[in-house]
């Protein structure tokens, strides 16, 4: 996931309608080494085209956008393939919005009670593909198989295309060519269908995806 210009840099884009917090946060990545802020913004749509233009390794993404939800794009960057391990962090998040929002395979939730040296450590476990997950939300990172199968058909096409050439033996190189799109784009679909089916592995995903047919 990280591929940035300068070896080990974490591309960081943030999306939250407060402009002095957002303006205050990128103020305070940009003077950590190894931090790149790739855009910030206070929209979904300004975020969905800055991650375009920019990708990113990690989108700070708050929940409450003002007149829209951060939901929309967590399911619009899905479909769109856009890279950018997705970290939640907002003031406050209720526990069935939370467990929605890991279903659609976002990589972390972290409350705006932190300071900076916690935002970082969360920025850098979901930059390197690891789950952030603050104490009042740990227990949804353990659901059970049932409420697993329960998101199965919550797969995006662009999912179930990732997840079937991956059981065909296909590497992230091959796979981006077949869909041309770029190699972080198809390591942030595989994180997210890692994250849908419960699973750490390719492997696990493999066996997965063949016993529930989940294979198009």
């Amino acid at each position: 996931m990280l591929e940035a210009g300068t070896p080990g840099t974490i591309r960081v884009l943030i999306v939250d309608d407060h402009a002095v917090f957002r303006d205050s946060i990128a103020r305070a990545l940009r003077s950590e080494t190894g931090i790149e802020i790739t855009g910030h913004c206070g929209t979904v749509d300004e975020g969905l085209k800055s991650a375009r233009t920019h990708p990113p390794d990690v989108v700070i993404l708050d929940y409450d956008l003002g007149y829209e939800r951060g939901t929309r794009y967590v399911r619009e960057a899905a479909e769109a393939g856009l890279p950018g391990a997705i970290l939640m962090l907002t003031a406050f998040l209720h526990e069935d919005e939370a467990r929605r929002l890991l279903q659609l395979g976002i990589q972390g939730i972290l409350l705006k009670v932190h300071p900076l040296d916690v935002v970082l450590e969360a920025i850098r476990t979901v930059a390197r593909g690891g789950i952030w997950l603050d104490a009042p939300f740990q227990q949804l990172g353990r659901a059970p198989d049932a409420e697993l199968e329960a998101t199965d058909d919550a797969l995006s096409e662009r999912e179930q295309l990732v997840l079937g050439l991956i059981v065909r033996g296909q590497s992230n190189k091959e796979i981006a060519g077949v869909l041309n799109v770029s190699e972080p784009a198809v390591k942030a679909t595989l994180q997210r269908l890692f994250n849908k089916l419960g699973v750490r592995t390719r492997a696990q995903l493999v066996r997965v995806g063949i016993e529930r047919s989940l294979v198009p």
